[in-house]
């Protein structure tokens, strides 16, 4: 009974544990993506101002 406890409750914790990561990995690679377009954005503005 014991044993079979702790293993359901291991599995739950690896669960919530790759959930987490898969939050965590689409949440970065959002953000990483909306860093590059501002980056971009601001490279390409400064670009615009020099050539006036």
């Amino acid at each position: 009974m014991k044993t079979s406890q702790g293993k359901k409750k291991n599995n739950a914790v690896t669960f919530n544990v790759q959930a987490y990561h898969l939050a965590f990995y689409q949440n970065t690679s959002q953000f990483g993506l909306k860093i590059k377009t501002e980056i971009s954005d601001k490279i390409y503005n400064l670009l615009q101002t020099i050539r006036k």
